[in-house]
């Protein structure tokens, strides 16, 4: 597994930021990210192998950011399986805790991608 791409969100509804490097720790998650803080959805990893596939579906291509999610990664899959397994990505261990419910920004940015 590769780490691609790197992103946070200053607020609700404010468009995700692409960064080249994060800090990421227990207490704020991606350094300044609004939803940094303890809890099951500190970070959000998005397989980009998965996200090509729901943009294959809708026979589209929209950027990964439209997701709303962290990292993006490359050469894995999740599935329901995956919750409990942890993720090596540099310095940092993730557990997976489970899948992240889609947001109503990503409707805004393609009509159906939220059921993908």
């Amino acid at each position: 597994m590769e780490l691609v791409a790197i992103a946070f969100k200053e607020g609700r509804k404010i468009p995700m930021l692409e960064i080249a490097k994060a800090v990421i720790s227990t207490q704020t998650g991606v350094e300044h990210d609004i939803f940094g803080r303890p809890g099951p959805r500190q970070v959000t990893v998005l397989s980009k192998l998965q996200w090509l596939d729901a943009c294959c579906e809708l026979n589209t291509s929209i950027p990964w950011l439209a997701r709303r999610a962290n990292l993006l990664v490359e050469g894995v899959r999740f599935n329901a399986d995956s919750v409990g397994q942890y993720l090596k990505i540099g310095n940092v261990i993730l557990e997976i805790t489970g899948e992240t419910n889609p947001c109503k920004n990503m409707e805004l940015e393609y009509l159906d991608l939220k059921r993908h």
